[in-house]
């Protein structure tokens, strides 16, 4: 009876410290994802004309046409 008390007990132990290291990796990435953000640069509020070109699908020449 007792070895089966002692493999339980391995078998929670080994659970226990699985969690640990979740724990510890997941407060690892969210320090990363928080440092990440702080370090990453601010995006611009207005695209150029090739830019808008490009996510529109629209050729460019087009939209300097409008505008002047």
């Amino acid at each position: 009876m007792l070895g089966g008390r002692q493999r339980i007990l391995k078998v929670l132990h080994g659970i226990s410290d699985g969690i640990r290291e979740l724990q510890a990796g997941a407060q690892v990435e969210r320090q990363l994802s928080v440092a990440s953000e702080r370090t990453a640069p601010p995006q611009p509020l207005l695209l150029s004309i090739d830019e808008a070109a490009e996510l529109t699908g629209i050729k460019s020449s087009l939209f300097r046409r409008s505008l002047s």
